[in-house]
């Protein structure tokens, strides 16, 4: 195993825990959408990205890579009026089956807000693919995650796409961030 960044206070998900469960999820959604004309995946940039290359390098069906940015801004109060798509979908969804890929689930506002958007353009079916779900956050909407990795403990995770301040998106695992570091 390769040595541990010094921003890294505990390791959490090692490369190969990751990239194990990584293969899980594939061999279901490729179970799941066996016979199907093609699916499109929709990466929620940026820190989707990692966990989209992985999956997808496993997927043996026809595929669509599609990713959109979203930004959240505001005064603090959830609405869609906070909600800015700075990068939206390109293909036309229409009578398709999506799947979101999305890196962490904390609150579930901005999935919930995209999927809400994403309706609008009639796909055949959404399902949602998370790489981390964060334990014991507060919820503001019930969401049904079709796919995840893991349950990650509430902390500033990076690693694996996640970071802090655009850093550290590279580290193949995933960690704790050390406080100096925050």
């Amino acid at each position: 195993m390769s040595l541990i960044h010094p921003a890294i206070e505990t390791l959490i998900f090692n490369e190969e825990q990751i990239l194990n469960r990584v293969s899980e999820i594939a061999e279901q959604i490729n179970k799941d959408y066996e016979g199907k004309e093609e699916i499109i995946f929709i990466t929620i940039l940026k820190g989707a990205f990692m966990f989209m290359s992985d999956l997808v390098k496993k997927i043996k069906l026809p595929i669509k890579c599609e990713f959109v940015s979203i930004s959240t801004y505001g005064d603090g109060h959830l609405s869609t009026e906070n909600l800015k798509l700075l990068l939206d979908v390109q293909s036309n969804i229409e009578g398709k089956d999506v799947i979101i890929i999305e890196d962490v689930l904390d609150t579930g506002f901005t999935l919930s807000t995209f999927i809400q958007l994403l309706k609008q353009k009639n796909p055949n079916s959404i399902k949602i693919a998370v790489c981390f779900i964060k334990e014991g956050c507060q919820r503001v909407t019930n969401l049904n995650i079709d796919y995840f990795a893991f349950i990650a403990p509430p902390l500033w995770l990076i690693g694996y796409g996640l970071d802090n301040a655009q850093l550290y998106r590279n580290l193949p695992y995933v960690g704790s961030l050390k406080k100096e570091y925050q």
